[in-house]
């Protein structure tokens, strides 16, 4: 069953980063699309949870939790999303990508997760799949902003797993979007006018929906599944934003990215049976 939550979530996942590349396309101002991303996730997730029979357990931990992770996430949706207004997107992509091998070691040296052989290689396979992509040019100023981007979000990730099955996972995500909403919404507030406003709520708003859901999923599968498999299949949704990226905007499909695509399959057989 994790399993199959965990690829829903990556799609989701996918369909996200793919919009984060048309925002940086389209120049909308980051701040403002990541305001509105919190926002809507932050509605969303308190009416859910509202509506849901749900006992709240663990509070204290639950909210600290929450506010470590988001932080660490807001920074990451930050660096991300600058990080494409200065380097290639099958650049960035690839580094964001490397979050779930950092999140599978968090997982293995940290938490003490046992892995086979047959999910290192996997594993492996999907770390792979994603450098391959990877633009040589000099490294730059977007180069290393999708670094720090890659570290905050292996890092948010690790906490995730550490509040999945001790917590509310709905209360999780409404504390999490709530608390991230105030520090983005005063980013906002920042001196000049920003560019394409209505743009960036927009595509920020479907971010958020997106976000939601494979957040909820990947919670609810972190539950039973172990983290050091789970986020490297997440990982992988970066190749169905770049597939999307060659279907809109035209893209050139090379024998590189076939043979990424198709490493790509072949890790999520391992890490399946692993």
């Amino acid at each position: 069953m994790w399993f199959a939550l965990a690829l829903i979530a990556m799609t989701c996942f996918g369909l996200q980063n793919f919009l984060l590349k048309v925002a940086g396309e389209r120049k909308y101002d980051s701040k403002i699309t990541v305001f509105s991303f919190f926002f809507v996730g932050a509605i969303l997730a308190i009416i859910i949870f509202l509506a849901s029979p749900l006992e709240v357990t663990n509070l204290p931990f639950l909210v600290g939790i929450a506010i470590i992770q988001v932080t660490f996430f807001l920074t990451a949706s930050l660096l991300k999303l600058e990080s494409m207004k200065h380097t290639a997107s099958l650049r960035a992509f690839p580094i964001f990508g490397t979050h779930g091998a950092i999140t599978a070691l968090l997982a293995i040296t940290l938490l003490g997760e046992v892995i086979s052989i047959q999910g290192i290689i996997g594993i492996f396979f999907s770390l792979f799949a994603i450098l391959i992509l990877m633009e040589r040019e000099k490294v730059g100023k977007g180069t290393l902003m999708a670094v720090g981007a890659a570290a905050a979000l292996a890092i948010s990730n690790f906490f995730i797993k550490i509040a999945s099955g001790n917590v509310v996972p709905l209360l999780f995500i409404a504390v999490s979007y709530t608390y991230a909403t105030v520090p983005s919404y005063l980013l906002t507030q920042q001196k000049g006018k920003p560019k394409n406003k209505k743009g960036a709520i927009k595509i920020g708003a479907a971010i958020g929906v997106l976000n939601l859901t494979a957040f909820y999923l990947s919670m609810i599968a972190l539950e039973t599944g172990p983290a050091s498999i789970i986020f490297p299949i997440i990982a992988l949704s970066l190749l169905l934003a770049i597939v999307l990226s060659e279907v809109v905007y035209k893209e050139k499909i090379t024998i590189t990215r076939v043979i990424a695509i198709a490493l790509a399959v072949l890790s999520l057989v391992l890490l399946r049976t692993a």
